[in-house]
């Protein structure tokens, strides 16, 4: 069998790259993205997914890392989680983050902010590439509503993923024969996984 050069260079990446021990295992880990410049809104993110039983992994908490390698770095952890979860009402590089995260088989979730409960519709700065991805996008108005997200994906997503995904799906921001399509072919794809 022919050796695939891509592969090679990934496994000489990942052989050099030194990622700290992880708590938790991959099945509990939550991936946090977001754009810095929003911290406390991501520290608040952290904090719900800890009330949860699950583990909440920052880029922003690992310390040492050379900033010639934070891109490695962070596709890394990306790809050592199970989960994301990313806010995204502004841009930054966390956009290479998702989509790192979506073709490595990560499951990622985003959730952005709106003026009122009546504006679901994501904010003009989320980018038409996120918002075609066909990620699940949440909206959320405050911080009991942001708590309130993540307490509906998890646990459940873990112990009862047909109630969960039907919640997602139907909070999230998406064309409705998505959702309609999604709840009336869910339990057979559950059962067939």
């Amino acid at each position: 069998m022919p050796l695939n050069i891509a592969t090679l260079i990934e496994m000489i990446r990942r052989s050099v790259l030194e990622v700290p021990e992880l708590p938790s295992n991959y099945c509990d880990r939550v991936f946090v993205g977001g754009n810095y410049n929003d911290t406390p809104t991501l520290r608040k993110i952290v904090d719900y997914i800890k009330e949860t039983g699950f583990t909440p992994i920052l880029a922003l908490d690992v310390k040492n890392v050379p900033k010639k390698k934070i891109y490695y770095f962070d596709t890394t952890l990306v790809k050592l989680c199970r989960y994301a979860i990313f806010e995204v009402s502004t841009g930054n590089g966390h956009m290479m983050e998702i989509t790192h995260a979506v073709s490595v088989g990560t499951v990622v979730l985003t959730v952005y902010k709106v003026r009122s409960v009546r504006h679901r519709n994501p904010p003009p700065d989320v980018s038409s590439m996120l918002t075609t991805l066909g990620v699940p996008m949440l909206a959320y108005h405050d911080d009991n509503r942001i708590r309130a997200i993540i307490h509906m994906i998890f646990p459940g997503i873990r112990d009862d993923p047909r109630s969960a995904w039907v919640n997602i799906v139907q909070a999230s921001h998406s064309p409705s024969w998505n959702k309609s399509w999604f709840a009336s072919t869910i339990d057979y794809f559950l059962q067939h996984v």
